[in-house]
């Protein structure tokens, strides 16, 4: 999902993160909203033109060479 936050209100955001953490499936999310990705993912990877960083919870974090 590609900035599913954009233009919801709270409550609206609050809906779709019950939604999203009761979905038994893996997600994709792509969002500046860092209160959103908090709530629902363990992992986050963060891309740019030379590397891609990734971070779990804690102090566990990847750096990958693209």
């Amino acid at each position: 999902m590609d900035e599913p936050t954009n233009h919801l209100d709270i409550r609206s955001v609050e809906a779709l993160q019950d939604v999203l953490a009761d979905c038994p499936c893996a997600l994709v999310l792509v969002s500046h909203d860092e209160r959103f990705l908090d709530a629902l993912t363990a992992t986050r990877w963060m891309f740019d033109v030379d590397c891609a960083e990734g971070g779990g919870l804690g102090d566990t974090h990847v750096r990958v060479k693209l």
